[in-house]
């Protein structure tokens, strides 16, 4: 399929510039929303997708990438199985009589639930033919492994394309399945499909178990990195004898726990070092930059609670004072000012203290260069005039950071994150929020510069360098060391060698 170009429209854009994945029951109104390429809102809040335009097969040669011709005589199976988003909208010729109308919304209504009806039943039968697989593990030999991902992600969908790289480069034959453009959605079912069909030794998770389908003899990784409701549950997870369990904080070690699990291994955030690397091409300028969207946004969600302005103005008061941000003082904070936060919000509210103050800070020093990427900033007078707009991950990235003499590195939950490593393994100096206090080694203490107060980050912008290298802190955040991580725990379950 020809590559389908991304709609050039911000998620900011008013409701009437928005589109709708529609069914047009003549190809000519398919082809006049479909050259508009809008874009879609999705279910995360910066991810877009691009307007699916169905019509009645078969397909026109006029058609533009974002449309789907529908075979009619097969249309239950064709939308029981396709990778694109559904329908949510019904197009009808404006000269069909009204009378027409009716039946035509009852046909797609039908023909969708019938697809969700045989799309279960298909899964539930792939599930039990995985369930029944054999899989055989041979010494040295390349491995089947399978990674599931999501592209309504910011962090996982690359973590896992560094995982799977790291892998193929291994000798193994790997699947990373995602969606490929922003006119599909997997469902779970599609996932199911793909390992029914490759059979793997090892599947990889990140942020989910999924390992409930698989035979007694696949080794299952999950990695969880964030909060999920799955895990903040407290409800026992369904382990398996060879799922093996990796958490990225401490924070996470909780929930888990909570859910039952015994053996938690420690995994760190990591980076494409051939990407994340120093470039000699690239000049270095004397001056600091950050790279991240503002938390504002988010506090929306609470703002119109009584309390709220309070609240705020205690920890903004803390926060200048350098008083260490953990949960439970987030947590007591609320709830002197009326505001009972969750477990996984409270993250939110320190953060948006955390960074956007930080980032106001460093915009206000008066001697340094200072550079901004990311979003909404241009909405902050002090930080508005230091915006360069948004930065996608990846080379771009790796260049602006080669670029500075500096990056700020600010979260509030843990110190060994991948957007430190990437800070350091491009030679940028971290400038670092102050967690060695509550963060697990290793504290990298020679390394970056640290800082807490607006005044101990002024001192840090005029000191410039540590007494250490930074680039020795990107080092234990490589992809092949996490991929021989899971290869490892592969020859522990099994007692076969692996191809390493």
């Amino acid at each position: 399929m020809t590559p389908v170009p991304p709609p050039l429209a911000p998620p900011s854009l008013p409701p009437e510039d928005w589109g709708v994945d529609g069914f047009y029951f003549l190809p000519e109104q398919a082809h006049a929303a479909a050259r508009q390429n809008r874009p879609v809102k999705l279910a995360h809040p910066t991810i877009i997708g691009q307007q699916v335009c169905y019509y009645p097969g078969p397909p026109v040669p006029y058609a533009t990438p974002n449309m789907v011709a529908v075979p009619m005589e097969d249309a239950i199976n064709f939308f029981a199985f396709t990778r694109y988003r559904r329908p949510t909208k019904l197009v009808l010729p404006a000269e069909w009589p009204e009378e027409k109308q009716p039946v035509a919304l009852e046909w797609l209504s039908k023909t969708l639930a019938a697809s969700l009806s045989l799309r279960n039943t298909v899964q539930e039968r792939l599930t039990q033919t995985i369930r029944r697989a054999t899989v055989t593990f041979a010494a040295r030999q390349p491995l089947r492994i399978y990674l599931g991902s999501s592209r309504l992600t910011t962090v996982m969908q690359y973590t896992s394309k560094g995982i799977a790289k790291a892998l193929e480069e291994l000798g193994h034959a790997v699947t990373l399945d995602l969606e490929q453009n922003g006119l599909e959605q997997l469902n779970f079912f599609h996932h199911i499909d793909n390992i029914a069909t490759i059979n793997p030794h090892l599947t990889i998770w990140i942020n989910h178990l999924n390992s409930y389908m698989l035979g007694p003899e696949a080794v299952n990784c999950s990695w969880f990195q964030d909060p999920m409701q799955q895990i903040v549950s407290g409800q026992p997870l369904p382990l398996r004898s060879r799922d093996v369990i990796f958490s990225l904080s401490p924070e996470i070690d909780h929930y888990l726990r909570g859910c039952g699990v015994g053996h938690i291994q420690r995994q760190f955030m990591c980076v494409d070092h051939t990407l994340f690397r120093v470039m000699p091409e690239v000049r270095r300028e004397p001056k600091a930059v950050f790279v991240g969207s503002s938390y504002r946004p988010q506090m929306s969600r609470i703002q119109d609670q009584p309390g709220f302005e309070g609240f705020i103005a205690a920890l903004q008061e803390a926060f200048a004072q350098g008083h260490p941000f953990h949960q439970g003082f987030v947590l007591e904070t609320g709830r002197r000012h009326g505001l009972f936060l969750n477990d996984s919000f409270w993250s939110y509210v320190a953060n948006y203290i955390v960074r956007d103050t930080t980032v106001r800070w460093l915009c206000a020093n008066p001697t340094t260069k200072v550079e901004i990427y990311g979003r909404y900033w241009d909405q902050d007078p002090l930080v508005a005039p230091h915006y360069k707009g948004e930065l996608p991950h990846g080379p771009a990235l790796a260049e602006v950071y080669n670029s500075a003499s500096m990056a700020l590195c600010v979260i509030v939950k843990e110190l060994n994150s991948q957007r430190l490593a990437e800070i350091a393994a491009c030679g940028a100096v971290p400038l670092i929020y102050d967690t060695r206090d509550l963060a697990e080694p290793p504290h990298w203490d020679e390394d970056a510069l640290f800082f807490r107060t607006q005044e101990q980050l002024n001192d840090c912008l005029r000191q410039q360098r540590p007494v250490g290298n930074p680039e020795r802190i990107a080092l234990p955040f490589h992809y092949t060391t996490l991929a021989r991580t899971f290869l490892r725990e592969v020859e522990r379950l099994t007692g076969v060698e692996t191809l390493q």
